[in-house]
């Protein structure tokens, strides 16, 4: 499927676009938003990005985009879009499925369908979900509701959609917050915990993984209560995972 005027493909130009850039400058000090502008920038232009690329993917891939942010707004807003299939079709939009015309046709089909749904019960717990997507995910979101509770924010899936429109590319990649340090992730997670509300946050860490760290300061950086579950290769909740679970939402 080509799109641009080069006749690139969607994906040879994600490859383009997810080239490992080195952000930090030297001497290890934190890059400020300019700096890290100032390099995806200088990048871009020597892929020949700026003249070839940039207005014709924005302009293809904007609306698909609005609709995934429009989910997200129907799931913590309107309460009629789970969090399961909010975390489905964020988590989605890194790379649309392959077919960014086929993922905006079949969400524009459940947006419709969620509208007519009646909204979840307003004494159900509102909690987040921090952290990289985990391997039970099918599961949890479905016996979190069976609990009491739903996720009306997912972090890292959230960020997948790029829920921040910019004017240029360089600008669009230096809010996507994923690939930078926990302070800035915490720039983004602090306000949509007001926001939307939330009773309680989960933080996923996978085992082995260096984000696992991240737990000590989110904890001291956020005023509610966590629950930080670590998965590994096992793809269902075990027993011991849903005790916790339960014990949380109980304490909540």
């Amino acid at each position: 499927m080509n799109l641009f005027p080069g006749g690139e493909s969607v994906r040879e130009v994600s490859h383009c676009l997810h080239l490992h850039l080195t952000l930090y400058p030297p001497g290890g000090t934190h890059p400020t938003n300019d700096y890290k502008r100032g390099i995806l920038r200088h990048s871009f232009d020597f892929l020949y990005l700026q003249d070839c690329l940039v207005i014709p993917f924005a302009q293809a891939f904007e609306k698909t985009r609005r609709l995934a942010r429009e989910l997200d707004d129907l799931t913590w807003k309107e309460g009629v879009v789970s969090g399961w299939e909010n975390h489905y079709w964020l988590v989605s939009a890194s790379d649309f499925m392959g077919d960014h015309h086929e993922y905006e046709a079949q969400l524009s089909q459940l947006l419709d369908e969620s509208r007519g749904r009646k909204p979840y019960p307003d004494d159900m717990l509102r909690l987040a979900y921090i952290g990289v997507p985990s391997v039970f995910a099918r599961d949890l979101y479905r016996y979190l509701e069976s609990c009491g509770a739903r996720v009306v924010f997912n972090e890292i899936q959230r960020q997948f959609a790029m829920p921040n429109p910019e004017s240029s590319l360089a600008q669009q990649y230096t809010s996507y917050t994923y690939p930078y340090s926990i302070f800035d992730r915490l720039e983004d997670i602090l306000p949509q915990l007001r926001l939307r509300r939330v009773d309680g946050v989960i933080h996923y860490v996978q085992a082995f993984c260096h984000r696992g760290i991240g737990d000590i300061i989110f904890r001291h950086a956020i005023d509610l209560p966590i629950l930080t579950l670590e998965g590994n290769a096992d793809f269902i909740l075990t027993h011991h995972l849903r005790t916790r679970l339960e014990a949380f939402i109980d304490m909540l």
